[in-house]
């Protein structure tokens, strides 16, 4: 290995034992925080998208920044979108004249 690689530092002892310890602890060495990274959604939590809907059900024909306005500005306007189209399926009508 020296010789294909002679730049790079030798792997150390401590290394080695991390990832043994995390091969027998998880039973593989791929990281296992996949589903666990970034920042959590507060603006599309479970209340929200069923505020958003209420109020969708209500009176369907409301725009993003009418449903934003009466749900008493908790998230943004860009959030109140992402909820109707991502989580609730939903896409606005767009009458052609």
């Amino acid at each position: 290995m020296r010789k294909l690689y002679p730049l790079d530092r030798p792997i150390t002892r401590l290394q080695v034992n991390r990832v043994v310890k995390r091969f027998k602890q998880y039973g593989g060495i791929s990281d296992q925080r996949k589903n666990n990274t970034g920042r959590p959604k507060s603006s599309r939590s479970s209340k929200n998208v069923e505020q958003v809907k209420r109020i969708i059900d209500e009176t369907p024909e409301r725009s993003v920044r009418k449903v934003f306005s009466d749900i008493n500005h908790s998230s943004s306007a860009t959030s109140v979108y992402r909820v109707l189209r991502i989580d609730l399926k939903l896409t606005p009508y767009k009458p052609t004249t």
